[in-house]
């Protein structure tokens, strides 16, 4: 691996509701401006419309049912393009996010772009609930038409020297947002470096490792033995909270006390008395091995 590579580090942080949300209303926007544009020169259905007054265009819009079938097109081919094109619309560009494939994290391409743009009409019946409740209820905060088209919506941090620069306009190579990918870890402990850390890009690091030790508790309760037992008896990294606690040793007065790291002991030990299944033995194993992060 280069320098370069070792100086800078991309990760890809999925987005939720509240975020993509705000790129939709933006989104939204542009393409009433540019429906606006092309009723005013004639090349839609618009009658005499001269203006860009709310009741003037609501009024066209709804005594035209022609106009209402180009409009919703347009904002189709709007989505579809930019999407597939650049991964990335108007709205999704200004709060720095963009669209990759779920597998591997590159571009999401056409044909991913397509589905999940024919299928947003399902994500916004009954004011939007569907595709709301399933983003916040899928690991990788996906809507129907995510799921269905393998991608995900991404916020971009790219890390340079310790810190976090410029992730709206940045460039960077396709990287895997398995929960499984080391890379979190050291995105967490970029973070630890950081004297002042976006506290979205602490939140966000934190809630994905949270849903990283939840997966890998799964794994464990289905194994024989105590993974959790063993790393904290020998410093192993048999489990995601053993590979925590390692990068956290190594590097422990530095990561002490900083915002991304500070109680993150008790937020794991919380998540333990939580997770699902009896395991006693296992529960208070985790607990001890997060104590060490203290």
């Amino acid at each position: 691996m280069s320098a370069a590579a070792d100086q800078i580090q991309p990760y890809l942080m999925p987005q939720s509701v509240i975020s993509r949300g705000l790129a939709y209303v933006i989104d939204t926007a542009v393409a009433a401006v540019l429906t606006s544009i092309l009723m005013m020169a004639g090349v839609l259905p618009g009658g005499d419309i001269q203006t860009f007054s709310f009741d003037a265009m609501n009024e066209t819009y709804r005594s035209n049912p022609d106009l209402v079938l180009a409009v919703n097109l347009i904002l189709v081919a709007y989505f579809l393009v930019c999407e597939g094109v650049w991964g990335r619309t108007v709205g999704k560009r200004a709060l720095g996010l963009r669209v990759v494939r779920a597998l591997d994290g590159e571009p999401c391409g056409w044909s991913r772009s397509i589905v999940r743009n024919l299928i947003r009409p399902l994500d916004l019946l009954f004011l939007v609930l569907p595709g709301a409740a399933v983003v916040l209820i899928t690991p990788g905060r996906q809507r129907i038409g995510d799921l269905l088209g393998g991608t995900l919506v991404v916020e971009a941090a790219v890390l340079a020297e310790g810190k976090i620069h410029d992730r709206k306009a940045a460039r960077f190579p396709g990287l895997a947002t398995r929960l499984d990918h080391p890379a979190l870890v050291e995105y967490l402990v970029r973070l630890g470096h950081d004297s002042d850390p976006d506290p979205g890009d602490v939140d966000g690091a934190r809630r994905l490792l949270m849903q990283r030790l939840e997966a890998d508790w799964r794994a464990r309760g289905a194994e024989k033995g105590n993974a959790y037992r063993d790393d904290a008896a020998d410093g192993g990294t048999r489990t995601a909270l053993g590979e925590l606690v390692r990068a956290y040793e190594r590097d422990r007065p530095t990561l002490r006390g900083s915002l991304a790291w500070n109680g993150l002991d008790d937020e794991i030990s919380a998540l333990s008395e939580r997770l699902d299944g009896v395991h006693p033995s296992l529960r208070r194993w985790m607990r001890k091995l997060a104590s060490r992060l203290a």
